[in-house]
C-alpha cells in the first residue's frame, strides 16, 4: 500500500468535520484530484479497501472518490464491491455508499437498470432470496 495515498486519504479523513454532508469533500483539493481522476489511482484505492488496517470512514472517503468513473468502469468497481461484502473486507455502509451513493454523486446503476449487464448486477443485489445481501435495501444513511 503507498503511504503517500494513505497519508492522503487521513488528511481528508482529518479535515472533514461534518461526516453528514459528504459533498463537503469536493471542496478539499486532495480529495478532489482523486475524484477527477480516479483511473490514476486504482491500485491504491484496493489497497485500501483490502487492508484491515482501513477504518470504514476512510474506505468510504475512498468508494465517493470513485464515483466520477464512467460506465462500464463504474460497474466494474460495483462488481469488485460485491466481492468484497461477500468476502467480508468492506460492510454493508460502505458497499451501499459505494453502489448506491446519494443521487447528487452518482446515479449510474439507477439510469443503467436496463441494460443487460447492470440488470445482472442488480439483481441479486436487489431481489429478495437470491443471496445473502440480496432483499436488503440501500440504507438511508449518506455518510
Amino acid at each position: 500500500m503507498t503511504l503517500d495515498f494513505v497519508e492522503r486519504i487521513k488528511r481528508i479523513e482529518a479535515w472533514i468535520l461534518d461526516p453528514r454532508a459528504p459533498r463537503k469533500l469536493l471542496e478539499y483539493p486532495e480529495f478532489r484530484e482523486i475524484h477527477e481522476h480516479p483511473g490514476r489511482y486504482t491500485a491504491e484505492i484496493v489497497d485500501i479497501l483490502e487492508s484491515p488496517e482501513s477504518t470504514d470512514r476512510q474506505k468510504k472517503i475512498v468508494v465517493l472518490s470513485v464515483q466520477s468513473l464512467e460506465m462500464p468502469w463504474f460497474l466494474l468497481f460495483a462488481q469488485h464491491m460485491l466481492q468484497f461484502l461477500e468476502s467480508g473486507t468492506i460492510s454493508r455502509g460502505v458497499f451501499e455508499l459505494a453502489v448506491f451513493p446519494p443521487y447528487d454523486w452518482n446515479a449510474k446503476l439507477i439510469e443503467s437498470y436496463e441494460e443487460r449487464d447492470v440488470a445482472k448486477f442488480l439483481r441479486p443485489v436487489l431481489e429478495p432470496g437470491r443471496s445473502r445481501h440480496a432483499g436488503r435495501k440501500p440504507s438511508a444513511r449518506r455518510y
